[in-house]
């Protein structure tokens, strides 16, 4: 399921990843889990919630700080856990309609993927 084109990891203007295509009988479900966009010619739906998605969950400190973290129920390291955290606070993840892939901007392809799993399983 990976994506084309160089990564995309951090940059504002490098080009979106994209994965395979989804059944079309799933967009009903996808609009339930994300927000449907329509603007400038594209038909897409964003999927807001990306911490839930990829199954990071932390505990922070009065002063923000994070006290511990999981993915999955798995504790990681809390330096992992902020670095994860921001990629997924900036990343964008979205289904376009017109070419039913998944897309991505500021994600690794692993991270990516991941999500897109975890999407599909909702779906």
């Amino acid at each position: 399921m990976g994506g084309n084109g160089a990564s995309s990891k951090g940059a504002g203007s490098a080009p979106a990843k994209n994965a395979a295509i989804a059944p079309a009988d799933d967009l009903e479900r996808l609009k339930a889990i994300g927000k449907e966009w329509t603007g400038g010619g594209n038909h897409r739906i964003y999927f807001n919630d990306l911490r839930s998605l990829y199954g990071l969950d932390a505990t922070y400190y009065g002063t923000g700080n994070i006290s511990s973290a999981s993915i999955d129920g798995v504790a990681i390291s809390n330096s992992k856990a902020r670095a994860l955290a921001t990629d997924l606070q900036f990343g964008k993840v979205w289904y376009d309609v017109k070419t039913k892939t998944f897309n991505q901007k500021g994600l690794s392809d692993s991270v990516f993927e991941r999500i897109v799993k975890a999407i599909r399983r909702r779906a």
